[in-house]
């Protein structure tokens, strides 16, 4: 699976080479190892927290507890440095352009929504609802369809449209695509994956270009380089903290769901369940197992549910920060320039 990305990789590097000239600048910026070395720091610590937190039940392990000194000291050197340092990692003109920050900020949030519904839905769709690996591909295809549509469209309507109202029609559809998604249960059809994923396919690319538009905007040609690199960098740390976050939240709300359903095993309410499959005997080890199976899965949907409540806050939380950027007098012309 990952050797298909060999060719397709070796395929843009050859084209970079040949398409692509490098313009060096007259004056070559020195790399400041002290700033990186701070902010990788603070960037791994903080990963490592998230990703080993649920397993180390959070900060009861010291493990968890070092990873959030190390990643504490690591952003609050950063911050130091860059506010104090000759020529820091990162130009301070970044910070005082409004658009790049405000934009930078949407691309993080754009990050935790985007890329952790696909981590979800793939899991609940092969362990909650059963669907084999193919399902679960072609099921989840949709989405990436709408996403290419959405981009040839967004292409043709830069330059016309106001990309701020661009921005928020794209949040939008990814709020009702969310919406769509806190309706999740065991018993619902396939075509409602399908549909809320076309619809933020839709609505992810109708944010991607335009965001970025507004972005570079009023930013100083100067400051693009490093522009784009901390903008890909803030939204690659919300998908990663997305992930992780949204992930270690399942198995909370699982264990929480759990508690909740148990006190609730009767014969009665299995007798219930068994329209939905064949009766279950809690008097047999096989009837306990069976029993146990589907507390199992009805607590990891409501998990998974709750998740995409909390996506769909975030969503909602973030369209008003659209009302602090300036739309470009040009956008058109903005994105030339940036590709340029």
């Amino acid at each position: 699976m990952f050797l298909i990305n060999l060719p397709v990789g070796l395929l843009a590097l050859a084209g970079v080479w040949v398409f692509i000239d490098e313009a060096r600048a007259k004056s070559a910026k020195p790399f400041d190892v002290f700033g990186f070395g701070v902010l990788s720091l603070a960037l791994v610590s903080g990963q490592m927290m998230f990703d080993r937190g649920p397993g180390q039940d959070w900060f009861a392990s010291s493990e968890v507890w070092t990873y959030f000194i190390l990643g504490g000291m690591g952003w609050f050197l950063f911050a130091m440095h860059t506010a104090t340092a000759r020529q820091p990692f990162f130009d301070r003109g970044l910070l005082a352009d409004r658009n790049f920050l405000v934009s930078t900020t949407l691309g993080f949030f754009v990050g935790v929504l985007l890329f952790s519904s696909m981590a979800l839905l793939p899991t609940m769709m092969e362990t909650v609802l059963g669907y084999p690996v193919v399902t679960t591909g072609l099921v989840s295809m949709p989405r990436g369809i709408g996403s290419f549509v959405s981009m040839l469209v967004v292409g043709q309507l830069i330059g016309r449209v106001d990309v701020r109202a661009m921005v928020l029609t794209g949040l939008t559809l990814c709020a009702f695509a969310v919406f769509q998604m806190t309706h999740f249960s065991l018993q619902m059809d396939p075509s409602l994956i399908v549909w809320s994923g076309l619809v933020q396919g839709l609505g992810t690319s109708m944010i991607f270009v335009p965001l970025s538009t507004l972005a570079f905007a009023t930013l100083r040609p100067s400051l693009r380089a490093e522009g784009a690199a901390v903008y890909t960098l803030m939204r690659s740390i919300g998908s990663s903290i997305g992930i992780s976050l949204m992930q270690a939240l399942h198995v909370q709300r699982m264990q929480a769901a759990q508690a909740q359903l148990s006190p609730h095993l009767t014969p009665e309410a299995l007798n219930v369940a068994g329209r939905f499959g064949p009766p279950v005997d809690l008097s047999s080890t096989l009837g306990l197992g069976q029993a146990a199976a589907m507390v199992s899965r009805q607590a990891a949907m409501m998990a998974y549910v709750g998740d995409f409540q909390l996506l769909l806050i975030i969503t909602l939380l973030s369209a008003p920060l659209l009302l602090l950027v300036r739309a470009p007098k040009s956008a058109k012309g903005e994105v030339n320039a940036v590709a340029e």
